[in-house]
């Protein structure tokens, strides 16, 4: 049995991208591998944090520091691998570390940019064993950016599945009085029932010239949650004044970071029900 550490998007999170990685987990869970999950959002992974930040990227390279295997799934677009940002300098550095700290490193590519930088792939897809995105334009430019052709590969997303035919009429024919009824489903199974449904409606494909099911707000889900500055300080007693200072400044800061988070969890939310609108308005018509 192997160990292995699984970061990406996961259920509850909407999206193909969760229920690939869901997909993935299973597979690894099922050949017996010992799977730890990491999710940029909270969700029903082990671990919540943004490995595109600097902290992060940091805590998953604790994490891939036990493990045999390490597999990533990122978005290059929101983790600007089109350009050199001074800003994104310390996340690609802590993502650096994490993907040199595990003896075998996937990374799965989302939304690759026409043109990909070429210290964005040196510092984070070199260190991989495998590269893989989703069409043959995206592998074609990070060819040009110098990644090794023989470590990427592509592979299409499966398609979604078709949406499942509610009747609302009884089947006569196998309501006999005589047939046995279905055993009882237990509460695990129940749950894994709604769970692999509702992952089944989020995946349906929307109708040409429309958004795809929960891209819109990808870019939001991937940003981390606002949150108070750690506590530093180089002199001995400047710790204690730190947070003493925070404490007693605390009511006017935590309501403004409370309404922050709330109205960026409200805009996720929003975008995805016009897009869920959007599908089943083009699926009526």
């Amino acid at each position: 049995m192997s160990r292995v550490v699984v970061a990406g998007p996961y259920p509850t999170m909407p999206g193909p991208e969760a229920a690939a990685t869901l997909a993935l987990v299973r597979e690894l869970v099922a050949a017996g591998d010992d799977v730890t999950v990491v999710s940029p959002a909270p969700s029903a992974a082990h671990h919540h944090l943004d490995v595109g930040g600097a902290r992060g990227a940091l805590r998953l390279a604790r994490l891939a520091a036990d493990a045999e295997r390490l597999l990533v799934r990122l978005d290059a677009e929101s983790l600007a691998a089109s350009c050199d940002p001074p800003r994104a300098l310390p996340g690609r550095l802590g993502l650096a570390l994490a993907v040199r700290r595990a003896p075998l490193v996937e990374l799965r590519l989302d939304r690759v940019p026409p043109t990909v930088s070429r210290r964005w792939t040196s510092l984070v897809l070199a260190p991989a064993a495998r590269v893989v995105v989703a069409t043959a334009d995206e592998r074609t430019a990070l060819l040009a950016a110098g990644v090794d052709p023989a470590k990427v590969a592509v592979e299409e997303p499966p398609p979604p599945p078709a949406p499942p035919r509610r009747s609302h009429r009884p089947d006569r024919a196998s309501s006999g009085g005589d047939a046995p009824g279905p055993a009882p489903a237990s509460a695990a199974d129940l749950e894994e029932l709604v769970r692999r449904r509702a992952i089944e409606e989020r995946m349906l494909a929307p109708a040409a010239g429309g958004p795809a099911a929960g891209r819109a707000s990808l870019p939001l889900r991937h940003l981390s949650r606002m949150e108070r500055a750690p506590v530093k300080s180089d002199k001995p007693a400047g710790m204690l004044v730190k947070r003493a200072l925070g404490k007693l400044m605390a009511w006017q800061f935590d309501w403004v970071i409370q309404h922050v988070n709330q109205l960026h969890q409200a805009t996720i939310d929003a975008l995805d029900e016009m897009e869920r609108r959007h599908t089943s308005d083009d699926t009526t018509s």
